[in-house]
Order: C-alpha cells, then sequence, then structure tokens
C-alpha cells in the first residue's frame, strides 16, 4: 500500500471512529474536539464587519490583527452579504442575516472546491481514484474541519496559496514559476508569516526571484492600508501585534505546548518556569530553521517552514496546524521526487500526518489545555513529534549510507 492510500485509509477510519463514538455515547468526545467555548464562525463574521469602514478597521479593537490586503479581500464578501446598520462589535446579530449567512456559505464552498482542485493537481499522478477521497480525508479533519472552518479563519486559503506556490515553483513553464511568487505573496498578504517561505528562493540561491518576491510582497502588504487608515493603521496593527505577543501562550506554540506538557508532568503551571520555556520555544525555533536548510526533500523542506509558522508565535491558535497541507501534499506526491514508499520512516510519517489530518476522538480524555480540549491537546502533540522525528531523521542523515536516504 503506498503513502498515500495509507493516508486516506488511516485517516477517513479515525474520523468515521469519531464519528461512531459521537453517535454510541452523545456530543463529550466528539465536541471536545471543537472551540466549544467560541462562538463558531467568529473569525469569518467579525473581520467581515471590520472591512465595512476603512477608516475604523483598526482602531475597533484588539481582534482586528489581519493586513490590510486581507480585509480588502473580505470587503467583496461584505459588499455582497449587504450593508449592516449596527455596529462592528455586534458580529452575532449580523451573521444571523439571510443575505450574510449565504455568502458564507459561498466562502466555505470555494473553500471546498479550491481544497479540492489543489490536492487534484498535486496527486494526479498517484491515480485518478486518489482525488476524492484525499481531499475527503483533509477536509473532514482537526486542522479544516474542527478549527480554520470552525472559525471561519482565512487560514485555510492562506495555506492553499502556499501549496500552489510550492507545485508552481519547480514548474518547467516559466509563467507558473512567476506565478509562485504571487501565491506566496499573496499568502502573506492574508496572514504575513506566510513570508517565510520565501527562504525557498534563498536556499535555492534564485536571488532575482526572491527579490521579486520581496518587492511584491512589499507591495501587497503596505499599498491596501492607504484604504484602511493609511499609517495610523499600519502603526495600530504592529502595537497590536506587539501587545498579542505580550498575552499568554495557546497550546499549539512552542511555549504554549511546553507549559502544558510541564503541567501534564508536575501537575502544575509552572509560571516561575515561562522564562525558560521561552528560551526553549525560540531554540526549537532556531532547530527548524536549521533543519530547512539541511532538508533533501521538498517536503520537509515545507515541514520545517510550517513548523516554524506554527511554533513560532505565543499567540497562535490551533487552527494554524492548516499550514501543515503544504508538506502533506508534497509527502503524499513523493513518488514524483523518486522517494521509496517502502521503509519505516515512511509508515510513521504517514501515520502521524493521518492522526493530525482527522478528528481523533481517543485523545478526547486527555488533560486540557489552557482553552483547549483534550484533542486538541493530542494533535499538538503529534505536530511536534512530527517536526521533532523529522528533524532527527535530517540531522542523522548526513551519517546514514547513500542507499537508505529514501526509504
Amino acid at each position: 500500500m503506498n503513502r498515500t492510500r495509507l493516508f486516506i485509509f488511516i485517516s477517513l477510519a479515525v474520523t468515521a471512529s469519531t464519528l461512531a463514538v459521537f453517535l454510541l455515547t452523545g456530543l463529550s468526545p466528539f465536541s471536545d474536539s471543537f472551540y466549544t467555548k467560541e462562538i463558531p464562525y467568529s473569525d469569518y463574521f467579525y473581520q467581515v464587519l471590520v472591512s465595512s469602514d476603512g477608516s475604523q478597521a483598526y482602531p475597533v479593537g484588539k481582534d482586528t490583527a489581519f493586513p490590510a490586503f486581507s480585509y480588502l479581500l473580505y470587503r467583496i464578501f461584505y459588499v455582497a452579504g449587504g450593508a449592516w446598520n449596527g455596529a462592528i462589535s455586534d458580529f452575532r446579530g449580523y451573521m444571523h442575516t439571510p443575505r450574510a449567512m449565504a455568502v458564507f456559505y459561498l466562502y466555505n464552498a470555494l473553500l471546498v472546491l479550491a481544497l479540492y482542485l489543489v490536492v487534484r493537481a498535486f496527486l494526479h499522478t498517484r491515480g485518478r481514484k486518489c482525488f476524492l477521497p484525499a481531499a475527503c480525508a483533509v477536509l473532514l479533519s482537526y486542522p479544516f474541519l474542527a478549527t480554520s472552518m470552525q472559525r471561519g479563519n482565512s487560514v485555510a486559503f492562506a495555506a492553499i496559496f502556499l501549496a500552489m506556490a510550492c507545485l508552481w515553483m519547480t514548474d518547467e513553464a516559466p509563467k507558473k514559476k512567476e506565478g509562485a511568487i504571487a501565491w506566496i505573496a499573496a499568502a502573506a498578504g492574508l496572514k504575513i508569516i506566510p513570508a517565510v517561505y520565501g527562504l525557498m528562493y534563498v536556499k535555492r540561491r534564485e536571488w532575482k526571484r526572491g527579490m521579486r518576491l520581496l518587492v511584491l510582497g512589499l507591495i501587497v502588504f503596505f499599498v491596501p492600508f492607504l484604504f484602511f487608515g493609511g499609517s495610523e493603521g499600519l502603526g495600530i496593527l504592529a502595537d497590536r501585534y506587539l501587545h498579542m505577543e505580550s498575552e499568554r501562550s495557546e497550546l499549539i506554540s512552542a511555549k504554549g505546548f511546553l507549559s502544558y506538557l510541564f503541567r501534564v508532568l508536575f501537575g502544575r503551571g509552572g509560571e516561575n518556569a515561562q522564562a525558560l520555556f521561552s528560551v526553549l520555544a525560540i531554540v526549537f525555533c532556531v532547530l527548524m530553521l536549521l533543519c530547512f536548510f539541511l532538508a533533501r526533500t521538498r517536503w520537509q523542506e515545507a515541514l520545517f517552514l510550517s513548523g516554524l509558522m506554527i511554533a513560532a508565535l505565543k499567540s497562535n491558535h490551533g487552527y494554524v496546524s492548516v499550514y501543515l497541507l503544504v508538506p502533506l501534499l508534497l509527502y503524499l506526491r513523493g513518488e514524483e521526487q523518486g522517494e521509496d514508499d517502502e521503509g519505516w520512516r515512511v509508515y510513521v510519517n504517514t501515520i502521524l500526518f493521518a492522526v493530525i489530518f482527522s478528528v481523533p476522538w481517543f485523545f478526547s480524555r486527555l488533560p486540557a489545555g489552557d482553552t483547549y480540549g483534550g484533542i486538541h491537546a493530542g494533535v499538538a502533540a503529534c505536530i511536534y513529534a512530527l517536526l521533532l522525528f523529522n528533524a532527527l531523521d535530517v540531522v542523522l542523515a548526513r551519517f546514514r549510507p547513500a542507499e537508505e536516504k529514501t526509504s
């Protein structure tokens, strides 16, 4: 069984078993996988309302934390959803208007279609029968269903943009190579941190394309502020990011996960160890960066960059796990890179990817993090296990016989 079929089987089997547990025992095991204390779709409806008044977009509140390019796109959905006469903070009322909800369904339909198309683009060499089940496995998962879609966060589109960039980056067609630059710039325009994927051009010493990406990225980031408060809006956003970093860590971040482990192992919060956790988180991010430059396969390069994006910011929520879509698709596509589908490392990676891209009920009874149920903690553990396993693999590859390196 090749890695793609094995991934599909495990991922869908785990999610199906979660549904079975839900049906047999009630809501508890399944609901623990979601943001049960958060309002569903709140990110989408709040940010759409924020885009309705460019002059007030950034002053309205601390949750206005997206770049102006993102609000330009949200503005399209606001116009389509009809004008709202209430306050921006009353997104609960706005989300119950039929036209706004209909546009939200369209937004999700576009996301599902984009996900299917990008999965098909990556896996066409694996056979036509893989497209739909692979797309379903990814869609019915923690990164998509239980976090990013549940919150209505645009991070899922940013991940799809990055995946398209990695697909086009090595294409023989010059237009697609240039298009990859636009995909990265668009992803960074939505979420800023995807800009780290520009390091792929640095590693390959493609300086001219890297400079074009830098210029386009600056244009995409700064120009939209002309419509959203200008320099004042930019200053507010910068201050907001600094403020967010001063808040408590979320479980998915490196610092937050270290705090969670300390609490589970020693039964207390480890408040006095927070400075140490901050240092260890920085060390982990440096490790991800070093492993990126050491990696010999494209999927591991993407894995370490996505790991850096997931681990770096203390305020990261669980939905940033969707960035693992990029290394997952490159990994499942593996045969085009001459990689073998056999070997114990392949099975370890496939199982970890499959559990992350599912809704694993068997983690539901783990001790919860600050704002997450046990499934969030279990998936976070699998993410860090995947990152550390491959970091060790990349380091040891320097001493491994050549014939073993592709297994």
